[in-house]
């Protein structure tokens, strides 16, 4: 039978008790381990990309709007929600990347938009027939 990585990573700890496996295979069993747990942890692991959050922003249709969850699920991880608030806090060219067409799950407007706060989000999203009410598209 041949063991997933997760499985054999479970079973290990208990073979270890085999008087023979203690002995002759620790070493090369806690190596194998270690090789594992890295390959896992490397599988599991997905990196922010901030050049392809920009890249999305610049294909959002006019007068359509993204939520900042929407924008992590399409780069790999609706966990990354946050760094991409972040990301567009920090956005070199508002313009380019407009990152006025993000709002919360609720639909309001951040209130630190970095291009000049609530008020001119909800300017430029007016200018695209987008109908703003108290700070919610």
């Amino acid at each position: 039978m041949l063991l997933l990585p997760e499985e054999y990573l479970r079973v290990y700890p208990r073979s270890i008790k085999d008087g023979d496996r203690v002995s002759v295979r620790r070493k090369k069993d806690c190596d194998k381990s270690k090789l594992i747990e890295e390959k896992l942890l490397q599988k599991n692991k997905r990196s922010f990309d901030r050049q392809k959050l920009y890249r999305i922003l610049t294909m959002i249709p006019r007068g359509r709007v993204i939520t900042y969850g929407r924008l992590a699920e399409l780069l790999g991880d609706k966990r990354f929600a946050r760094a991409v608030g972040n990301a567009l806090h920090v956005n070199p060219d508002g313009d380019r990347y407009p990152c006025y067409k993000v709002v919360n799950s609720k639909g309001e407007l951040s209130c630190a938009y970095a291009f000049g706060g609530m008020d001119e989000q909800k300017r430029r999203l007016e200018a695209e027939g987008i109908s703003v009410e108290k700070g919610r598209v």
